[in-house]
């Protein structure tokens, strides 16, 4: 069974801000999911690439380390940018998704106790919520649909066992 719109159908049997608030957790783990496999995608094609490189120039170019240089080097100088870009904004995002991770943990707990939320604490996560996305990296639209199946499947049965833990559906 995949996700309808996104978010599992069943978030119905729940109340409308304990269904906001699902949806708001499940979207921000779904995210997050997507994209720890995007970076560690990045991680493995630059290593791979930057090592394969250099071990070819240094091969081929073993007489002149400025040759080697300028034949291995240099061309990559754009890749070894985007990667260095990459893992400081990578450092950045998990510092900022930290917050949102706070408020929705505080506001789960509530959920817990009371089986109920306040609306003003929703607003507070999703304002949280969109400053983050306006903030960091998106995946690109090819990596998205490779992975998204997946991560459907995976949002379906984690949104489930939310349900199940507060005694909507069994």
């Amino acid at each position: 069974v995949k996700l309808e719109d996104w978010y599992e159908p069943l978030i119905e049997k729940a109340s409308h801000n304990v269904g906001v608030l699902l949806c708001q957790m499940e979207n921000v783990r779904y995210e997050e999911r997507l994209k720890e496999k995007f970076y560690v995608c990045v991680h493995i094609v630059f290593w791979v690439y930057a090592v394969t490189n250099l071990l070819l120039g240094l091969f081929y170019f073993q007489e002149s380390f400025v040759i080697m240089l300028q034949k291995t080097i240099l061309p990559i100088a754009p890749i070894i940018l985007y990667y260095i870009t990459i893992v400081h904004d990578r450092q950045e995002e998990v510092e900022q998704r930290s917050k949102l991770e706070i408020a929705l943990r505080d506001a789960w707990t509530t959920v817990k106790g009371r089986h109920t939320v306040a609306m003003s604490k929703l607003e507070n996560i999703q304002t949280i919520l969109l400053a983050y996305r306006c903030e960091v990296n998106t995946v690109p639209d090819w990596f998205y649909k490779m992975h998204r199946n997946i991560l459907e499947d995976i949002a379906y049965q984690s949104t489930k066992d939310r349900l199940v833990e507060l005694n909507v559906i069994k």
